[in-house]
């Protein structure tokens, strides 16, 4: 597992548990001060565990963000699922321009296709968060 998921986890004090289940995976809220667990599906790939444990982490950290009950408000559910997909999308982009790549010369289209998603736009957004960062990072060295 990536050093920086293990970090996130840690992060969260989210504890990770692989199971047979008939689901990717999903997170399991506990009672009181017990640890919340990550469950995995056992059977998954390892860029499979990534995108899965990323997502669950972004339940772990937005859901309390939004109104409404999951189970019973598809538009609540909606909204829960977007903000873990867009967390999951962030730390996989952020991984991926830590090694090296320069944001402005990478097609999103394609980065979308090898990062196993069809939100192209969510994509593009995040991309545009980190040209607009160097931009403006460029724009002060110059002044100076």
């Amino acid at each position: 597992m990536d050093s920086n998921l293990k970090k996130l986890l840690k992060r969260s004090n989210l504890g990770l548990a692989y199971l047979p289940i008939h689901s990717k995976g999903y997170l399991l809220r506990t009672k009181g001060d017990k640890r919340d667990y990550i469950i995995i599906n056992e059977s998954l790939s390892e860029e499979e565990i990534e995108k899965v444990v990323l997502h669950e982490i972004g339940h772990y950290e937005h859901d309390n963000e939004v109104m409404g009950s999951y189970k019973n408000n598809l538009r609540t559910r909606d909204i829960s699922e977007h903000e873990a997909n867009k967390f999951m999308l962030h730390q996989r982009i952020k991984n991926y321009l830590n090694n090296g790549y320069e944001p402005v010369n990478i097609n999103y289209i394609n980065l979308a296709d090898s990062l196993g998603t069809k939100d192209y736009l969510e994509v593009k957004h995040e991309l545009a968060k980190y040209i607009t960062k160097k931009s403006k990072t460029s724009d002060c060295k110059s002044v100076v």
